[in-house]
Parts: C-alpha cells; structure tokens; sequence
C-alpha cells in the first residue's frame, strides 16, 4: 500500500474538482504529495502542526460547471455594432 502524507496548502490549487486554499490541509499518496511540494504548492504536516480538522476523505472529481450562454439580442455575437456586413473588409457591400 502507498504512503499518504498530510499535507498543509501554502498556496492555493484545484484538486479533485475541489478549491484547496492556503492553511488548509489534505492527505495525498506519496506520489502527489511529492509534485506538490515540488511546486512549491504544500508543506508536510509534523506532529506539532497537526491540526484537529484534516480533509483524509478522497476527493471526489466534480463535473465542471456550465457556462452561461450570453444573453439573445445584446449584439455582441459576431455581430458589426454599426449594422453593416462583417466588418472585415474596406469594399462597399454590394
């Protein structure tokens, strides 16, 4: 079985779909722990900094979230404000 370390955030990151933000803390593998301490993204977690309240339930990926599509009719799509052709060439329309 892999190692896990607890880990505390000391700068912010998405993992497993979830915002980690600095001061928090998370268990990972070995492997992941050790990329992310590479980045410079997390510290290892000692006795004496153990907090009380660890994240050691695996992530879970989330689906990203939907865009919303932008509002029929404010002319902003693909549209010349003027009104005329595509706005693309110095030819008069025909």
């Amino acid at each position: 079985m892999a190692k896990s370390f607890l880990l505390k955030v000391t700068s912010a990151f998405v993992w497993g779909g979830i915002m980690r933000t600095a001061g928090s803390t998370i268990t990972l593998a070995e492997r992941d722990a050790r990329r992310l301490l590479a980045k410079g993204k997390v510290e290892i977690v000692t006795e004496a900094d153990s907090p009380d309240d660890t994240d050691d339930a695996p992530a879970k990926r989330k689906a990203p979230a939907k865009r919303k599509a932008p509002a029929k009719g404010d002319g902003a799509a693909g549209k010349n404000p003027d009104g005329g052709g595509d706005g693309g060439g110095d030819a008069p329309e025909a």
